[in-house]
């Protein structure tokens, strides 16, 4: 099918069209899959190229970003927050493996995000087992309201039991935790 130059240009330069990104990149056969397999370096290829594709035409908007593949996720988000965190307005990551999803909190309890309304960092890999030493875990009371001036709405599964203070509670309008020992 066929699209006239009017209505592309009109698709194109429609930002609401671009500013919600949603990268799916995991199948059944690649959930729990090496991170260095072919299958899953050729989903992180294609969601850099999707990034690069989408971005530029976002024109500076607030973005939402979901990402349903914690291996994309570890590849992709360090770009995404280190050079669009003061615009990003949601971010939910579907993580299959516990580690990978420790990778991206740390490197989101390290910046700010001014615009930050809605972040979801879900686990679901069946029954967790985080062997992670305790004090070596990413802790959510690095959540302040100095870096998260915005955040109301905040969803974490299978955080640890010692996750008891979150400096920013009185502001969420949501908060939905899951928790596991």
């Amino acid at each position: 099918m066929l699209v006239c130059r009017h209505w592309r240009k009109v698709a194109l330069d429609t930002v609401g069209l671009w500013a919600s990104i949603d990268i799916k990149g995991f199948s059944r056969e690649t959930w729990n899959s090496d991170p260095n397999s072919p299958a899953c370096l050729e989903r992180v290829e294609k969601a850099a190229r999707y990034l690069a594709m989408v971005l530029p035409q976002t024109k500076g908007a607030k973005l939402e970003i979901q990402v349903s593949d914690g291996t994309v996720a570890v590849a992709t988000l360090p770009g995404i927050v280190g050079q669009q965190s003061h615009r990003l307005r949601s971010l939910h990551a579907l993580f299959c493996q516990l580690d990978a999803r420790e990778h991206v909190m740390r490197l989101l309890m390290e910046a700010t995000f001014p615009a930050l309304i809605r972040l979801d960092m879900s686990y679901y890999g069946g029954i967790s087992v985080d062997v992670t030493p305790v004090e070596e875990r990413t802790r959510l009371h690095n959540l302040t309201l100095d870096r998260f001036p915005a955040l109301r709405i905040l969803r974490h599964t299978a955080i640890s039991i010692y996750e008891t203070s979150i400096p920013l509670f009185h502001q969420l309008t949501v908060l939905d935790l899951e928790i596991c020992s």
